[in-house]
């Protein structure tokens, strides 16, 4: 099949999750032998052009128009590309995460329902478009992805020696948007004995800062982030909301994967796919005493963690890349 992928543009640099997991699916879909575009634009009329080229140069039309955004307006730019470029495409858009913008999802079922398939990350999400008028037979709930052949477990005690570092380290890293809840996690370190490692996306505000004690390492520059996650003893994911987050995060599942513990809040979403004790530990978002608790015991209880990486590991199976693009081909061939 002739597939082309359409984002509404990428953040600069190389942190983005939703440029790393849309490459990732692109690369996947090369491997099961298909011909495979991605065109990250934020301008329809840009796009049109950059697809109207590519197909002159194919010498063929798509037979897949795939949209991903969070905003679902933006499903508007998946159906103007198939009308003025591949009119006799099958259109599928999936919604990466939650809108945090006000405007993005108001109103906007009638434009869902006119394509083919919308597909979500969780159960929860497919309800919320089915209240707000979207056609349950056009919604498919399909994971979000990771790959597996990168996130392996490594050994923590070499790490942390290449690295310099010694002693219990508790991991953060990502966007330091107040909806991801670092703020509740820097505070939730005082009289914990470990050193908190921040790997944000992008630079830390002065705000923010303040709220750090000089015993805290901030690394910004790019990371190996397997390497990171593994060196780890816990990563701390302290949600506020799922506002700007996929259902399933990257994060969370690269954890899982790497055999590091988890401790995150206890949002439906995130319930939905793990376990609270079995596969995770979780809390109340911005119960920072309970927070404070969930890392002292993850840190001190072997038996717990041991089990929690054993159960999680094993779960993220159902995330592998491989598994998620059969899910999406078999929603394009239907």
């Amino acid at each position: 099949m002739n597939i082309l992928l359409l984002s509404h543009g990428f953040l600069p640099g190389h942190k983005e999750a939703t440029k790393i997991t849309i490459t990732e699916f692109k690369r996947q879909l090369v491997e099961e032998g298909h011909n495979v575009v991605l065109i990250a634009e934020r301008s329809i009329s840009e796009t049109i052009k950059k697809v109207k080229k590519v197909q002159e140069e194919l010498g063929a039309e798509f037979d897949i128009v795939h949209g991903f955004s969070a905003a679902p307006i933006i499903v508007m730019k998946t159906m103007l590309v198939k009308k003025n470029t591949s009119p006799k495409a099958k259109t599928i858009h999936t919604l990466k995460s939650y809108s945090k913008n006000l405007f993005g999802g108001l109103g906007t079922s009638f434009l869902l329902n006119m394509v083919d398939v919308v597909t979500v990350s969780t159960e929860i999400f497919r309800k919320r478009l089915i209240h707000r008028g979207c056609l349950p037979s056009k919604i498919k709930v399909i994971r979000s992805h990771i790959d597996l052949r990168k996130f392996l477990p490594l050994d923590k005690n070499i790490l942390k020696h290449n690295y310099g570092l010694s002693g219990k380290i508790v991991l953060y890293y990502g966007s330091l948007h107040e909806n991801k809840g670092p703020q509740f996690l820097a505070e939730a370190m005082d009289g914990v004995d470990a050193t908190l490692l921040l790997a944000p996306r992008h630079k830390v505000s002065e705000e923010f800062q303040e709220l750090l004690d000089e015993s805290v390492i901030v690394i910004t520059e790019d990371i190996d982030v397997t390497e990171y996650v593994n060196m780890a003893d816990v990563l701390v994911l302290p949600y506020k909301n799922m506002k700007g987050t996929e259902g399933n995060p990257s994060c969370l599942l690269e954890a899982m994967a790497c055999k590091t513990p988890v401790i995150t809040s206890d949002l439906p979403e995130l319930l939905e796919i793990v376990s609270p004790e079995k596969d995770v530990l979780m809390t109340s978002p911005g119960d920072v005493t309970h927070l404070r608790r969930q890392i002292q015991r993850v840190l001190t209880d072997t038996e717990l963690k041991t089990k929690m990486v054993t159960n999680s590991f094993e779960k993220t199976k159902e995330f592998d890349v491989r598994k998620v693009t059969k899910g999406f081909l078999s929603v394009y061939e239907s």
